[in-house]
């Protein structure tokens, strides 16, 4: 399957690209490893000239993500744990100049197949869902596997709480408009009085 959204373009093959304004992503897939290429086009809103960042990413046992560096910020190094069924339970981020100098890790809890939180570093995620409706909008579905199982259902919405001496909430909300097979061609965000909306259409 070959899907779209109003700003970016997903190919499945041996070398997938995905295509996002003034961004070009390529992957490439070693037996161990993956390697993301990001492009940065000249003349864009954020830069001047061409580039590239290399993000380099080694493969565990079950073929998922073990960990990360990106070619530009070679001192920083992230580390991904999942569970038996191949859910990501765990990240831990480390930061290196060239001994380990800092570190945070994240913990992330799931609910009837589906990420129902993420906490570390003084700061709690919640993750609410259509229960009724499939995610057809995984990382799976667009033939990405190497990051760990998605939520089964679709979001519909994700709350951020910062911990501390004075608390701060953050609330996105979802909504989706579906085509006649059930799968999603608009997906709306919603936070507070603000709303924005993208588009899918899908080729078989």
């Amino acid at each position: 399957m070959i899907g779209f959204n109003n700003c970016c373009v997903f190919v499945i093959t041996p070398t997938d690209k995905f295509t996002r304004g003034q961004e070009v992503w390529i992957y490439d897939y070693k037996k161990d490893s993956v390697i993301q290429n990001t492009i940065y086009y000249g003349k864009g809103i954020f830069t001047t000239s061409d580039w590239t960042e290399i993000l380099r990413s080694g493969l565990n046992s079950q073929s998922y993500i073990s960990g990360q560096i990106y070619s530009i910020s070679p001192g920083y190094y992230t580390a991904y744990q999942y569970d038996n069924s191949g859910y990501r339970i765990k990240e831990i981020s480390n930061s290196y100049s060239p001994n380990p100098v800092s570190s945070s890790i994240n913990n992330y809890s799931y609910t009837n197949g589906n990420l129902s939180s993420i906490e570390g570093g003084g700061f709690l995620r919640k993750y609410e869902y259509y229960t009724d409706k499939e995610n057809t909008l995984s990382n799976e579905s667009y033939g990405n596997k190497f990051t760990g199982r998605d939520s089964k259902n679709l979001l519909k919405k994700e709350t951020d709480l910062t911990l501390g001496m004075a608390m701060y909430t953050y609330t996105i909300s979802y909504e989706y408009e579906f085509d006649k097979d059930n799968y999603p061609v608009k997906k709306t965000s919603i936070v507070g009085s603000s709303r924005s909306s993208e588009t899918y259409t899908y080729k078989w």
